[in-house]
Order: C-alpha cells, then structure tokens, then sequence
C-alpha cells in the first residue's frame, strides 16, 4: 500500500473515531435531556392533592388505552400484595420494578424513577412516590416514541460520521498527493541515477525547483550526496588510469629484459655473466619500485578515517617516532641523517603518521647528493625534513601533493608520485596540513603540523 493511501486512510480513521466520540457524547446527553424532561412531567403528575384529586386521576387513568404511541400519563396505586387500584386497569400490567420496592419500603420521600418494560414490549418510565403503608403511588408514562428519537439520532449521527470519515479520506488523499508529489519526483530522479549509474543530479535540482522547505533540504542533501560520489568515481578512475600507467612502465621493463634473456637463450648466442648480472640488476630496480608501488597503492585504497576515529586512537609521541625512521633509514642508506626532536604529543594512529615520516626522509634521500646531510627536525606537533637537493619549485608546490605528480626533471628518477600524497592525505585525516618551503641547507623543507596534545607542554 502507498504512503499517499496509507495517509487517507489514517486521516479518515482518525475523523472517524473523532466523530464518532462526538455522536456517541451527544447521543448520551440528548437522552438524558429527553429523560430528564420526561421526569419532569411525571413529578408535575404527581404533585396533586392526594385526597381531593387521587379518586379523579384514578378514574381518568381506568379508562386510557395503554399503548406505545400514548403521550398520556397514568396513575394507580400499587400494593404490596401486588395488585393494583383501580381494579382492571391498564396499569396493572406494568411490572414493579426496583423503585416500587425500593418506595414500599420506605427509603425516600422523593419519586423515584425507572424504566420498566410490560409483556407487551411497551417500554415505560415510571415515577414512584410513597402513599401509605404497604401501598405507593406510581405515575407512568410510556416512552417507545423516545427511545426511537434517540435511536434516529444516534443512526443519524453514526451516517454523519461515516460520511465525514470519508470525505476526509477523500480530501486527505488529494492534499497528501500534493504534498507527496515533490517525494515521488525525488524518489523517480534517485531511482533513475541508481538504474543508469549515471551521477546526474539536475532530476533532484528540477523535483524541489522554487521550494525552500524540508523537501527541498532533503534534495540539496541528496545532491551534495550524488556531486561526492561522483567526485569519488572520477578520483577512483584517475588513481585506476595513474596506476596503471604507472606499473605498467617497471612491468614493460622486465619483460624486455626476461624477453631478451629468452632470445638469447633460443639463439643459443648466449650473454656474458656481466650483461645477465646488469638485466638482473635492473630487474630487481623494477621489482623494488614495483613493490613500493603497490605498498603506496595499498596504503591509498584504505580507507582514511574520520576525526572522530581518531580521536579515539592512542597517543602517539612524534619525537620517539621520528627517531625509529632516522635509524632504519640510515643503516639501509649509509646516509647522515641529523635529529633534532623535543617531546611532542599528539593524537592518532601511529602507523599512519610512521609511514608519512619515512616518506618524507626516503624523498630526502633519493632527491639530495649522497654526501650530503639530511635534518629532521620534530616540535610543537610538527615534523620537518630538510635536505640539500634541488628543492620544489614554487610553481609546482601547489601539485606535488597530487597522486602520480612528478617534476619534469625528476621524472628520470625511481619514485611513483604519491609519497607526498600519502603525507597529505595523513595531514588531512589528523587535522593537520603539510609543510612545503625552502631549505636552509639550500634544498626543499617539507614536513607537516598536527594538533598538539596540551599534556605534552608539562
């Protein structure tokens, strides 16, 4: 069932039950009204001299046709032996009730009243006062005609409700269709994008065109949705399409060398052991750059975390982690890495910001002349390396944080171009940003700065 149908009929229910409540309140205080009226006439019939006038009501009542469409009010005088006076009236086939009783025994000095119904199914209301010892007077009146008004009533009142439920229904489901219509549009242009894969969001842009509601909220909220996720794809394609490229440059190296190896081995021309030992030598350069290729992928294609995450991971210590790079990075390289670190405290996953170090001192060494230093510096939340090769360029600061940018000039070189874009992309999820300027030992200082734990300052 629809959510427009569900809506009518709810709304109809709802009126229903409302109207119906109301009928039933006013068909309850139409009865006691009509009652209390009826009552009223019964204590006027009563109130009468009891010597001078009872003889006369007597015979006047002897002589009235009990019926169920007689208005008349009768009286007789009813016995504890149970018969009734006059003899032979009408009256005597109204049965007591508990007001009778109730009278006989001499409970009240006021009429009490009830409603009887005889044999005949004339339904009665009778008053009942006390007369004398073992006898009460009793003034009756029947009252079929009004038990059939309140039955009319409450049949008409029952039609009304029904009638009224219904046309709320009936105008619910237009004024909900209307409402719903911007949700249906919406709903069309999401179910269009997730059929064709196609990120076009100018459906949820024509759905909530001139509405400045929730509606149209919620359609700037699934518009930023479908711009993110198509900024996503294309992101995801470049890194497919740059990382194809990339690995396909060590790839084709290999084969030519495993290729000519082959050749030579078919032709039985064979090689000298130092051209075997230059290929194998070049192979295992391509292997160990193809590795590191897909080492950086790796780390790329995870997923970054939230702030939120990593304000629940552990105190890291940039000093301690600073001075672990510097050493594996001097045994492997032979080089004089200089450390220069204060205590310095902050907030995330050790391995993220581990990795971003050694990106940073392995650029240093692979840019800068083997005899010369490289300085690590670590403070106030910051990690700064510098070197003495040929710097970044301002021109191409604002790209070298991009995946797979190269300089021209250092395109020769080993690298993939995305160990900056790692840095980066640490920086970011941390809340932090990347250091690129001059060095002063005459190359490029490039580092980052996180937000310090203010623990550390003790």
């Amino acid at each position: 069932m629809s959510l427009r149908r569900r809506l009518a009929l709810i709304a109809g229910g709802v009126t229903a039950v409302a109207v119906l409540l109301v009928a039933l309140l006013s068909g309850l205080l139409s009865a006691r009204t009509m009652y209390e009226q009826v009552d009223a006439e019964l204590r006027s019939a009563l109130n009468f001299n009891v010597e001078n006038e009872l003889a006369a009501k007597l015979e006047l009542s002897s002589r009235t046709t009990l019926t169920a469409e007689s208005l008349d009010i009768l009286i007789d005088v009813y016995f504890v032996e149970g018969t009734v006076e006059p003899r032979g009236s009408v009256t005597a086939a109204v049965p007591p009730g508990d007001a009778v009783f109730q009278q006989l025994l001499g409970s009240s000095s006021e009429p009490i009243f009830e409603s009887v119904t005889t044999n005949t199914d004339i339904s009665l209301r009778v008053a009942v006062i006390p007369f004398t010892d073992g006898a009460v007077i009793r003034a009756m009146r029947p009252i079929n005609d009004l038990q059939v008004s309140i039955n009319t009533l409450t049949a008409g009142i029952s039609a009304l409700a029904f009638l009224a439920s219904l046309i709320t229904a009936l105008i619910a489901s237009v004024v909900v269709g209307s409402a719903l219509r911007p949700v249906l549009k919406l709903t069309a242009a999401a179910e269009q994008i997730a059929q064709t894969q196609k990120l076009d969001d100018s459906g949820l842009i024509e759905a909530t065109a001139g509405r400045s509601d929730e509606i149209a909220r919620l359609s700037a909220s699934l518009q930023s949705l479908v711009a993110a996720l198509a900024r996503s794809r294309e992101q995801q394609q470049r890194l497919v399409d740059d990382a194809a490229h990339e690995l396909r440059t060590p790839l084709t190296s290999m084969r030519a060398n495993l290729d000519l190896m082959a050749m030579a081995e078919a032709t039985e021309r064979g090689i000298t052991l130092e051209q075997r030992s230059e290929m194998l030598g070049s192979m295992n350069e391509e292997l160990e750059e193809l590795s590191q290729l897909v080492e950086e992928l790796v780390a790329l294609a995870s997923p970054v975390p939230t702030l939120h995450e990593v304000s629940l991971e552990a105190d890291v210590e940039l000093a301690q982690l600073a001075e672990q790079v510097v050493r594996r990075f001097a045994r492997r390289s032979g080089r004089e890495i200089k450390l220069d670190a204060n205590s310095s405290l902050v907030q995330g996953r050790s391995a993220l910001i581990e990795r971003a170090i050694a990106n940073l001192v392995g650029n240093a060494i692979k840019f800068s002349p083997a005899e010369t230093a490289i300085s690590v510096t670590v403070r106030d939340g910051m990690v700064l390396v510098d070197d003495a090769g040929p710097g970044i360029a301002t021109d191409y600061r604002s790209q070298v944080l991009e995946r797979f940018w190269r300089a021209p000039e250092s395109r020769g070189l080993p690298g993939s171009g995305l160990g900056l874009s790692i840095v980066s992309d640490m920086a970011k999820s941390h809340s932090g940003s990347v250091i690129i300027d001059q060095s002063p030992l005459g190359g490029a200082r490039v580092g980052f700065v996180l937000p310090e734990l203010k623990e550390s300052k003790a």
